[in-house]
């Protein structure tokens, strides 16, 4: 990349609705135009020089920093870093750092000993904001927000503005305007808000559909809570208290209309603590989405390494799940029989079975025991019936869970309360539980609640690796560890006996656990596998797939990160073609589920029967289907009615397939297929995987796929 022209400017200017004389601090490069108001450190111009979107768009709206600062009988006490005494600014080629010594807050009256430094530094990477907080005070300091911005303008009031994330192995999109809808209830808020996490959600785009700038945390190991909120001011114009329309005016009620961003960093800094927040990285581009994530693409780069996958891994396969055990003592079938049903698997095309509930109580009980169940068989037998299921080439994988405790089991009362995720006030957080089968449970009068265990608890961690272990001790191909991408809502864990920080940003821990699996599995068996539950992109450097449930409309965002990772999702139903083809255009690994992972593969046959005809063509053109780079619509135009496609590019030689399904289930679709710069296409289907000759346009039939190949 060519040298960024890199200047900072002090420019003295007139202010007519404050009257008074202020310095306009500048950084500006090829893609970024930003301005600092020197008498408080307020962002009030922060410009896309690739589009000429002026983000920050109305000066007086700029802002520095926010803090809470809780008092003991008023913890909403907000300390604004545009209400403080000016403060010491240093200045760099490309950099400027904001010192704020003492801090004024809005229901105290003295001055405190708080020093918070912010800096901002301008490079290839974007705008850079890190800070530290110094607290020589008598309170906490609980949250810092850095950056602050006033405004987030509209750009073009024909498109949407929106902000984007990972999440759950998917693309997640929240809208800002024309409509605006909330995430958190009226009653606890004063303006409609939505929020979003960092780095557990990887990155953040704020964007319409040509233009915007990614949001990343410069942290790829998840060490500090940053919260990234978005809060309409002064409100919706109708609508209800969930949803509505932003208004289009720049003022209303005499209130300036804008959409205030904020990344709040969750600190905890307690008096005498110093805390140095996480760098968030802003870059600008132009374009579609495709060149934002790009940006986080490019970073992820720089610290991540896949797992080496074992080599039936990496080709064509597809899995199935199946239920042995729920909580409410369903007990499907003996261990024994396990090989009974790999047999059948084994004649439908299955390479793989997820054998869930095979724990003693069933799935979802006795959490985090992963003993065998004597109603189900012993421990021997089960060890057996996975070694002939081996033999014959279906590999079991075992289901895990290690994120919860059930608080109805005596080993939770007697001592793994001791390693629960505690709340400020000293009780455990609680996660609602599943029903399974009785209608009782059903009703939820008789769940299993749950505990989310800290996983930066070191005699924790000891608990889990030697439940893990288990798994290997009977021979498994691997685990799929369920629900390892979330704590159930908790977040920090304010325990005093875990040997961690008072509080701690239990995510963190994930890593720790997942390096201490990794350790195990090397030292026994390297082709093991680590499977995990919609993965958020940092645990991807441990697990080796990713398994989750999606919607065949949904962007596949985790496979447009990662060409090559294992993503597998779950196909349930009897006709299952909208899935299926799903699986075909996304490069997912299916997941057979007849009778919603309960059944067997013969109640589903037309299902299997297609599932295979689709694991044939990608088998026959795996340079472009399987280990072809995933592009999404990058590189070619499809039109017609009622699609979805997606274009693959071959790493020998850059040539490209398009995967065009037909989501209809009565009606043909004309389409024509473009490749960018011109080119020729042939195409197969699943039904017949012979190349034929077309000249680009193809009737395709409902519920049906077809691939176009570059010729």
């Amino acid at each position: 990349m060519k040298n960024n022209f890199l200047i900072i400017l002090i420019i003295g200017l007139i202010v007519s609705a404050s009257s008074y004389s202020q310095k306009i601090l500048h950084l500006e490069n090829d893609l970024v135009s930003a301005d600092f108001n020197s008498e408080n450190g307020a962002l009030i111009s922060y410009r896309n020089k690739l589009t000429g979107w002026d983000v920050i768009k109305r000066s007086e709206l700029g802002q520095s920093f926010q803090m809470l600062i809780p008092l003991p009988e008023r913890r909403y006490n907000n300390a604004y870093g545009i209400n403080q005494k000016a403060p010491v600014v240093e200045q760099k080629t490309n950099a400027l750092t904001f010192t704020w010594k003492g801090i004024v807050s809005d229901h105290l009256k003295e001055l405190l000993p708080i020093t918070f430094t912010g800096k901002v530094e301008l490079n290839d990477k974007g705008l850079i904001f890190s800070g530290i907080v110094e607290n020589n005070s008598q309170y906490d300091v609980e949250y810092v927000c850095w950056p602050y911005f006033g405004e987030l303008s509209v750009s073009d009031k024909e498109d949407k503005l929106l902000w984007q994330t990972l999440h759950y192995g998917q693309d997640a999109q929240y809208e800002m305007y024309p409509y605006f809808s909330t995430h958190l209830a009226n009653h606890g808020v004063d303006y409609p808000t939505q929020q979003g996490w960092l780095p557990e959600e990887a990155f953040i785009l704020i964007r319409n559909s040509k233009e915007g700038f990614s949001v990343i945390c410069d942290d790829h190991i998840p060490t500090q809570l940053v919260q990234c909120v978005f809060e309409l001011v002064p409100g919706t114009t109708n609508g209800n208290i969930w949803y509505g329309l932003m208004p289009k005016e720049d003022n209303i009620d005499g209130q300036a209309v804008r959409v205030v961003f904020k990344a709040n960093h969750i600190t905890y800094t307690h008096p005498g603590e110093k805390t140095i927040l996480t760098s968030v990285m802003l870059k600008p581009y132009k374009g579609s989405w495709h060149t934002g994530v790009e940006h986080y693409k490019e970073w992820r780069k720089t610290w991540h390494k896949s797992p080496e996958y074992p080599d039936w891994l990496k080709n064509v396969h597809s899995w199935i799940q199946i239920q042995i055990n729920s909580a409410e003592d369903y007990l499907n079938f003996k261990y024994s029989d396990l090989v009974t049903y790999a047999k059948e698997c084994k004649q439908y095309g299955v390479k793989a079975i997820q054998l869930t509930g095979w724990n003693i109580g069933g799935q979802d009980r006795n959490n985090p025991s992963h003993d065998t169940d004597p109603r189900l068989g012993t421990f021997e037998e089960l060890k057996a019936a996975i070694a002939e299921c081996e033999k014959m080439g279906v590999k079991i994988i075992l289901f895990n869970k290690f994120t919860w405790a059930d608080i109805s089991s005596d080993w939770y009362r007697n001592d793994l309360k001791n390693y629960a995720v505690i709340d400020p006030y000293g009780d455990p957080y609680q996660h609602h539980g599943y029903q399974y089968h009785t209608y009782t449970q059903l009703l939820n009068i008789n769940t299993r609640r749950f505990a989310p265990m800290c996983h930066l608890s070191v005699n924790w961690r000891k608990i889990a690796d030697k439940e893990f272990t288990k798994s290997l001790d009977l021979g498994a191909s691997g685990i799929l560890y369920d629900e390892n991408q979330h704590h159930g809502g908790a977040q920090m864990c304010f325990a005093t006996n875990h040997g961690h920080k008072v509080p701690a940003y239990i995510f963190e821990g994930d890593d720790k656990l997942a390096r201490g699996f990794t350790d195990i599995y090397k030292s026994r068996n390297k082709d093991f596998i680590l499977f995990g539950e919609g993965n958020y992109d940092f645990q991807t450097q441990y697990y080796h797939g990713t398994y989750f449930r999606t919607y065949i409309t949904t962007i596949p965002l985790h496979r447009y990160i990662d060409a090559d990772m294992p993503i597998m999702v779950a196909i349930p139903g009897h006709v299952a073609r909208h899935e299926l083809n799903m699986c075909l255009k996304n490069k997912y690994i299916i997941s057979y589920e007849p009778r919603f992972f309960k059944g067997w593969p013969h109640e589903a046959p037309n299902v299997f029967a297609y599932g295979k005809q689709i694991d044939d063509l990608r088998r026959k053109y795996k340079d472009f289907l399987w280990d072809g780079i995933y592009k999404d619509v990058l590189g070619a135009t499809v039109n017609g009615e009622n699609i979805l496609y997606s274009v693959f590019e071959r790493k020998t030689d850059n040539k490209r397939a398009v995967v065009v399904m037909n989501y209809s289930e009565t009606d043909a679709s004309n389409i024509n297929v473009l490749l960018d710069g011109g080119g020729k296409v042939k195409y197969a289907t699943p039904e017949n995987t012979s190349i034929m000759n077309c000249d680009g346009s193809y009737v395709l039939q409902p519920r049906s796929a077809v691939v176009f190949f570059e010729q």
